[in-house]
């Protein structure tokens, strides 16, 4: 990982010159399209002046940076092979249920001690802190392992978590969406995170980092149907 492209991606709050750039690029292509159509020759030089400037302006600040699809990549690296250590570490290859295979779900998680945090050109918020989850389903309930790792510190250890769920010690699963008031550049601005949530009635019993998304929520209505079917044949 290179976590210097990587601290500087999560410090970078505002793209002020990214818009400038390209107006000094506009200005400076304007200038030379009119010097050239008018035989004015002599503004050309300066429309290229201008058109150069706007390329270092609007660009040099993000040389040296990660931006999103890079940070995304990283992530995908990380947890690469994440099912089969799971499925290894537990020893529960052969306990699978056939109709709903191991799911591996990531997110990140706030700190409000942690300088690294960044709202994306994709308007999602991100960490540095990132934790990924493998859910095992069996017959008997979910096994899930959980594995953190930074993206800006080499020397964070990666931390393994394992949790068994039994069918019987939940009965409901959803998102829920964890805001956070932050300081982001000069401003004040609400960071939301989300969460994949087992709950027992009211309670919550176990929660893990995970970003939203549809192939997840039609996952979780297909781990509350393996539960209920697994319960009802346990009964008779």
């Amino acid at each position: 990982m290179d976590y210097k492209r990587y601290r500087k991606y999560f410090l970078a709050r505002t793209f002020w010159f990214r818009y400038v750039g390209i107006g000094l690029v506009a200005l400076g292509a304007a200038m030379f399209f009119l010097g050239y159509t008018t035989y004015n020759f002599f503004v050309m030089p300066t429309g290229v002046f201008f058109a150069i400037l706007g390329g270092v302006v609007g660009w040099a600040p993000s040389a040296g940076r990660a931006d999103d699809k890079e940070i995304l990549s990283a992530i995908s690296r990380a947890t690469d092979g994440a099912v089969d250590k799971a499925l290894d570490t537990t020893g529960l290859r052969s306990k699978v249920v056939e109709n709903l295979p191991p799911m591996l779900v990531s997110g990140f998680e706030y700190d409000a001690a942690n300088p690294y945090v960044r709202r994306g050109e994709d308007c999602h918020w991100r960490t540095s802190e990132c934790a990924y989850t493998t859910l095992i389903f069996t017959k008997l309930g979910i096994c899930a392992v959980t594995d953190r790792f930074s993206l800006t510190d080499q020397n964070k250890i990666k931390t393994e978590q394992i949790k068994e769920l039994p069918f019987s010690d939940f009965d409901g699963a959803h998102f829920a969406d964890d805001d956070h008031l932050i300081a982001y550049g000069n401003t004040s601005e609400t960071a939301r995170f989300s969460r994949l949530v087992f709950t027992l009635g009211d309670s919550e019993v176990f929660s893990i980092p995970a970003e939203r998304s549809a192939s997840v929520e039609i996952a979780v209505d297909d781990i509350l149907k393996l539960r209920q079917r697994m319960l009802n044949s346990t009964e008779k």
